[in-house]
C-alpha cells in the first residue's frame, strides 16, 4: 500500500498509481518487482530521513547501490536536477530506469557499474551509500573523495553489531559526524566533509 516515508514524500506502488495522494505530499511511484528498495526496510527509511534533513543542500546527488532508484527519486522530488545513480546489478538499473520514467526523473547518470570503477569528473553535494558495512569500509576513501568540501555523506546498511567498527574505521580528519539514526537493529550515519 502507499505509505509516507517522509513528512512530505509518499511512496506509491506502481499498481496503485491512480490512488489519491494526500495534500502536502509529493508522490514517488515505484515498481520494485526486480530490485531492492521498496522503502519498507529500515535502512532505506533512515536514508530517506537523512536526505530530508539536507533537502536544501541537494544541488547534486550521487546514489551508490541505487536498487529500485528510490533514494535518487526522493532527491529528485526535493528538486535536485543533477542526480547520478549506479548499481552493480544490471536488472536493478533497468528497474531504476523504469521508475525514473514513472516519475519524470531524468538522471544525469544511471548505469550498472562497480563503484570502484565509477569515474566522475566532479564531486557531489550529497552522496548516499546504502551498502553492507564491509563495503562501506572498503570503499571509504573513494566515498569521501566523492563528496564536495562542505557536502554530505550518508551511509547505511550498518547492522548494530557492526556499528562500532564502522565508526572506528570512518575516523577521518576530513569528516565530521552530524547525525546518527537507529531503527530496529540498523544504523545510518550522516557525515559532513570539512576539507
Amino acid at each position: 500500500r502507499p505509505f509516507n516515508i517522509n513528512r512530505d514524500i509518499r511512496i506509491v506502488p506502481l499498481w496503485m498509481k491512480k490512488s489519491p495522494v494526500p495534500a502536502g505530499y509529493k508522490p514517488v511511484y515505484l515498481d520494485t518487482t526486480f530490485a531492492f528498495g521498496s522503502g519498507m526496510h529500515a535502512t532505506t527509511q533512515m536514508m530517506a530521513k537523512l536526505i530530508y534533513v539536507k533537502k536544501k543542500s541537494l544541488d547534486s546527488f550521487l546514489d551508490i547501490g541505487t536498487g529500485s532508484g528510490i533514494l535518487a527519486l526522493i532527491a529528485w522530488a526535493y528538486g535536485c536536477r543533477d542526480v547520478w545513480a549506479l548499481d552493480i546489478d544490471p536488472i536493478s538499473i533497468k528497474t531504476a530506469a523504469v521508475n525514473c520514467g514513472l516519475n519524470k526523473c531524468a538522471p544525469e547518470y544511471l548505469k550498472a557499474v562497480k563503484f570502484e570503477r565509477f569515474k566522475a569528473k566532479k564531486q557531489f553535494d550529497f552522496v548516499a551509500a546504502n551498502l553492507l558495512t564491509e563495503d562501506l569500509i572498503r570503499l571509504q576513501d573513494k566515498l569521501i573523495a566523492s563528496v564536495k568540501p562542505g557536502g554530505f555523506l550518508a551511509v547505511s546498511g550498518i547492522y548494530f553489531e557492526n556499528y562500532p567498527l564502522l565508526r572506528e574505521k570512518f575516523r577521518s580528519p576530513d569528516l565530521v559526524c552530524e547525525t546518527v539514526v537507529k531503527k530496529k537493529k540498523w544504523y545510518a550515519v550522516l557525515f559532513r566533509r570539512i576539507s
